[in-house]
């Protein structure tokens, strides 16, 4: 992996980074089956189910409806989370991806589920150009594990509030590398520690960073039950290990859907990630 000495931004990581993993990533991507897995049947799908069925409740709680509502979703490659969206709330997906790997498999995603590829943005979030280009531009502005990758995240979410329009919402999520969580992934794979920002996982830390005059904080919390880590770059011997746990991962999925519904136990200390949702005011 090329040295992340190069960072500029603020970014933890560089773009060389995100296109060998996304080369990698993206090879065996069916844009189709990928974008049509709206959470509805969570126990036909990964060991991740029960955590989406979960992030998928929070979206209908407090998530606008409309088909004229323009959706954009930040560093949004490949895609899939746009196409859930137009399929969930009716809404104008776009996104914006930096990459030419990424761009190209949003467009892909676009196509393949009938919608204009031109609602897909090849450019830098950050760079001074591309905010003013689309200032007060979108009903609902997202990110999804986008913007822990960050040594300045509040700078970063102010960027997500300038493109959005006023009255409009913002959704941010990102992972809990935590606790209990920092100590599974450390024995599959430690390379994710560098392009992270561990600090931001604490839900004071990330709640301050949407403190803003025009932004009204609807909920910030932790989201989601205990979840063994979803396959990784890890070494073969490992591997095995991996897809025992998947496996049980179902089993405990299966559990905490029939004990706990949408009322899963989230902590600090397990919870697989902090999301943030508001109105710009």
């Amino acid at each position: 992996m090329e040295s992340n000495s190069k960072k500029e931004n603020g970014k933890l990581s560089t773009q060389s980074y995100w296109e060998k993993s996304q080369e990698s990533n993206f090879k065996n991507i069916s844009s189709k089956q990928e974008a049509s897995e709206v959470q509805a049947h969570w126990w036909r799908m990964d060991a991740g189910s029960y955590t989406k069925y979960l992030v998928d409740k929070f979206y209908e709680k407090y998530l606008p409806r409309g088909n004229n509502l323009s959706f954009i979703e930040v560093g949004a490659a490949p895609g899939r989370n746009m196409i859930i969206m137009h399929n969930k709330f009716g809404y104008i997906p776009f996104g914006v991806e930096y990459t030419e790997i990424g761009y190209e498999q949003i467009k892909k995603m676009l196509a393949e589920n009938n919608l204009p590829t031109d609602n897909a943005i090849h450019a830098d979030f950050l760079d001074p150009s591309f905010s003013p280009k689309y200032i007060d531009c979108f009903d609902v502005v997202a990110s999804f594990g986008f913007l822990e990758h960050f040594d300045n995240p509040k700078e970063v979410v102010e960027k997500h509030l300038n493109i959005l329009k006023s009255g409009g919402y913002l959704f941010i999520i990102i992972p809990n590398f935590r606790y209990i969580n920092y100590l599974l992934r450390c024995f599959f794979n430690t390379n994710f520690i560098e392009t992270h920002n561990l600090e931001l996982m604490d839900l004071n830390t990330f709640r301050n960073c949407f403190v803003f005059d025009n932004f009204q904080i609807e909920e910030c919390c932790y989201l989601g039950s205990f979840m063994f880590p979803q396959p990784t770059h890890t070494s073969p011997s490992k591997r095995y290990v991996e897809k025992v746990l998947g496996k049980l991962q179902i089993v405990l999925n299966a559990l905490s859907y029939n004990i706990f519904g949408t009322n899963a136990p989230e902590s600090k200390y397990f919870s697989q990630s902090l999301v943030c949702v508001g109105k710009k005011i």
